[in-house]
C-alpha cells in the first residue's frame, strides 16, 4: 500500500503575480464555482477600452478573480489590443481570458496565448501559457501531459535566465510528486520555492507564501514529522487569518485538525475539522474532513459516528470514480471495526474495494510517475552536465583524467539507455509471444519412455488421463498442494506419478504445477477484466503462489517478462 497523500490540488487557489524581474505567473484554481460566462454590455466595455493599458495591468495584479467583471476588463484589453495590433497585448489579454474560466475555454484561450507568442522573445512568453497550460491539465487530471509542459516551461526560462518561472515549474512538479507518492522529494522543493518567494519582492508575497507553508506542513504530516507540521501550520493560519483568506484558512484548519488527530489531541482536531469544513462546497474537501473525524471518533470509540462519517467516503469513491488516494485510508478502519465485529461479509466487501480501487490508482498514475523522473530529474542532470563542461572550457583547467571520467560517463549513460531500449523490444516481443500462444503448449514433449520402462503402459495412459482432468479442473491452484497428496487422489505413488510427469511434461512435479498455475493466470488476465485489476499480490494468490515474489519469478522464468509489465501492455491493448 502507498503512503496516501492529501490531495494538494484542492489547496492551489488562482492566483497572478509580478516580481522585480517582471515575471508574472498563475496557478490555476481546482474548485472554482464561480460562473463560467458573463456577456458585457457595448457601452462598458467601450469605456473600458479607452483606458490606457497601465491601468488595464494594474486591475489584474490582483489575488482573486471576480469573473464578471475580469471578463469585462479581459474582452475591453482585447478589443483596444486587436485595434493596435499589439501582439504582446493581444496575448496578455488572452491570458487573462483564461483565467476567467475553468472549461474548455479556458485551454481554447491558453492555446491563443501560446499560438501568438511561441515564435517571439518576450519577457513573459510563451513560457506563461505554458505553465498556464500545464496547470489547467493538471485541474482535469491529465498528469502526462501537465508534466510536459512543466517541463517545457522550466526548459524555455531556464535559457532565457527566467529568475521566477523555474521555481514555479519546479514547484508544480514537486505538488504532483507529492500526490504521486513522493513526499521526501516533494518537501525540498516546496522549501526551496517559499524560500525565494521571503527573499525576493514579489506580488501577492503573503498568499504565495501561505500556499507554500501550506504545501510544506502537509509533507511534513504525511512524513509523520508532526512537530515540524504544527509549527508551520501556526504560521500558516496565523498569515492567512490575517489576510482573510476564505480559502487557504480553512484548508489550514482542516490540516491543523487532521495533524491534531495525529498528535492524539481529539477534542481540537474534531473543533478544527468542522471549523475547516464550513467553508467548503467542494466534495473532495469535504470527504477529506470526513475521513479524520471518523478517524478522530474511533480512536474516541464513539463507532457509531465514526462508522458515520467513513461509509459517506466509501459512497462518495464508489459514486463518483473520482480516486484520491488519501481517502483510502478509510478502509483499513473500516476493514478492523468489522474484524473486530466478526461481520466478515463486510469485511470482506471493505477489503476487496480497497484492493479494486488501490490497484485502478496504480494503473491510472504508472506512467506519470514514470514521466515525472523521465522528463524532469533526467533534464537536471544534463543541465548541470553542461555548465561544468562550459566552466571548464572557460577556465581552461580540465585534466586529462576528468575529460576521461566524463566521457566515461556518457558512455556509460549511453549504453544504460540502449540497454533499457532494446530490453523494452525484447520484452515487447516477449509479450506477443505470450499473447499469441495457446494453452499447453509448454507440454508438448518427446516421449523418450526411459525413465517409466518399468511402469505398465496401461498404468501410465490411466494416470495421464487423470493429469489430463486434473489440468482442466484448475485443482493446481491450492497453494498447499504437494506430490503425495496430488498422487494420493489419482491412487497411485509418489514414485511412478514423478516418472510420468518428468517423461511425459519434460520437468518435474514443482515445474510443473507452476506452469500450470502461470498458464492459468495469463489465460484469467487475457480474458477477465476483473481480474486485471487485481494486485499482483492478489493475482499471485488467486493462481496458487504463496508469495508474490515466487509468483513473479516464475513469470519471469516462464515468459521472460515479469508480471507488472504483462498487465501494462495488458491494458494499452484492451
Amino acid at each position: 500500500m502507498h503512503y496516501l497523500k492529501m490531495n494538494i490540488f484542492s489547496f492551489l487557489k488562482s492566483i497572478a503575480f509580478i516580481s522585480k524581474y517582471t515575471c508574472k505567473v498563475s496557478i490555476f484554481t481546482m474548485l472554482s464555482t464561480l460562473p463560467f460566462y458573463v456577456i458585457a454590455q457595448q457601452n462598458n466595455m467601450d469605456s473600458i477600452s479607452n483606458l490606457p493599458y497601465e491601468q488595464l495591468d494594474k486591475y489584474f495584479e490582483k489575488y482573486n478573480i471576480d469573473t464578471s467583471i475580469d471578463l469585462k476588463y479581459a474582452r475591453a484589453y482585447l478589443n483596444k489590443a486587436k485595434k493596435d495590433q499589439d501582439t504582446l497585448r493581444i496575448a496578455n489579454a488572452f491570458f487573462h481570458l483564461s483565467r476567467c474560466y475553468t472549461d474548455s475555454m479556458s485551454l481554447y484561450y491558453t492555446d491563443s496565448v501560446i499560438l501568438f507568442t511561441k515564435e517571439k522573445n518576450y519577457d513573459l512568453y510563451p513560457e506563461r501559457g505554458y505553465l498556464l497550460k500545464a496547470n489547467y491539465l493538471s485541474y482535469k487530471g491529465n498528469y502526462e501531459e501537465a508534466i510536459k509542459f512543466y517541463y517545457t516551461t522550466h526548459e524555455i526560462s531556464i535559457r532565457k535566465n527566467n529568475k521566477l518561472y523555474p521555481y514555479t515549474s519546479k514547484f508544480n512538479i514537486a505538488a504532483l510528486k507529492n500526490r504521486l507518492g513522493y513526499t521526501r522529494e516533494a518537501l525540498g522543493i516546496f522549501k526551496e520555492y517559499a524560500t525565494f518567494i521571503e527573499t525576493h519582492p514579489v506580488q501577492n508575497q503573503k498568499q504565495l507564501l501561505s500556499i507554500s507553508l501550506l504545501n510544506i506542513g502537509t509533507a511534513y504530516f504525511y512524513l509523520g514529522k508532526t512537530d515540524s507540521a504544527e509549527i508551520v501550520i501556526k504560521r500558516g493560519l496565523t498569515l492567512s487569518h490575517s489576510m482573510e483568506d476564505t480559502y487557504l484558512y480553512p484548508n489550514f484548519l482542516i490540516l491543523s485538525g487532521a495533524n491534531l488527530y495525529k498528535l492524539k489531541k481529539y477534542k481540537r482536531a474534531i473543533d478544527s475539522l468542522n471549523k475547516g469544513k464550513k467553508y467548503f462546497n467542494e466534495q473532495v474537501n469535504i470527504m477529506i474532513s470526513n475521513m479524520y473525524l471518523g478517524k478522530t471518533y474511533y480512536a474516541l470509540k464513539d463507532y457509531e459516528k465514526a462508522i458515520g462519517y467513513l461509509t459517506s467516503i466509501d459512497s462518495f469513491l464508489v459514486k463518483s470514480g473520482n480516486i484520491e488516494l488519501e481517502l483510502l485510508e478509510t478502509y483499513p478502519v473500516l476493514i478492523e471495526h468489522y474484524k473486530n465485529k466478526k461481520d466478515i461479509e463486510k469485511q470482506l466487501i471493505y477489503t476487496e474495494r480497497l484492493l479494486h480501487l488501490d490497484s485502478l490508482y496504480d494503473r491510472k498514475y504508472h506512467n506519470s510517475i514514470n514521466l515525472i523522473n523521465r522528463r524532469f530529474n533526467i533534464p537536471e542532470l544534463v543541465k548541470s552536465r553542461e555548465e561544468l563542461l562550459k566552466e571548464l572550457q572557460q577556465k581552461a583547467l580540465s585534466s586529462k583524467r576528468n575529460m576521461y571520467l566524463l566521457l566515461l560517463t556518457c558512455i556509460l549513460a549511453l549504453l544504460a539507455m540502449a540497454y533499457f531500449i532494446a530490453r523494452n523490444r525484447v520484452y515487447k516481443k516477449r509479450f506477443k509471444k505470450v499473447i499469441s500462444n495457446a494453452p499447453g503448449k509448454a507440454y508438448e514433449v518427446t516421449v523418450t519412455n526411459k525413465n517409466t520402462a518399468d511402469i505398465d503402459e496401461s498404468l501410465i495412459s490411466e494416470i495421464l488421463m487423470k493429469l489430463k482432468k486434473f489440468e482442466s479442473s484448475n485443482k493446481f491452484t491450492n497453494k498447499n498442494l504437494t506430490l503425495t497428496a496430488l498422487a494420493k487422489e489419482l491412487k497411485t505413488n509418489n514414485r511412478y506419478l514423478s516418472k510420468i510427469i518428468n517423461e511425459n511434461k519434460g520437468c518435474n512435479f514443482a515445474n510443473y504445477i507452476n506452469d500450470l498455475r502461470i498458464e492459468f493466470a495469463i489465460g484469467k488476465l487475457k480474458t477477465d477484466e476483473k481480474f486485471r485489476a487485481f494486485t499482483i499480490k492478489a493475482i499471485a494468490g488467486e493462481a496458487g503462489f504463496k508469495t508474490a515474489q515466487s509468483f513473479s519469478l516464475t513469470f519471469y522464468k516462464r515468459t521472460g517478462i515479469y508480471p507488472s509489465y504483462f498487465l501494462q501492455q495488458l491494458q494499452k491493448i484492451n
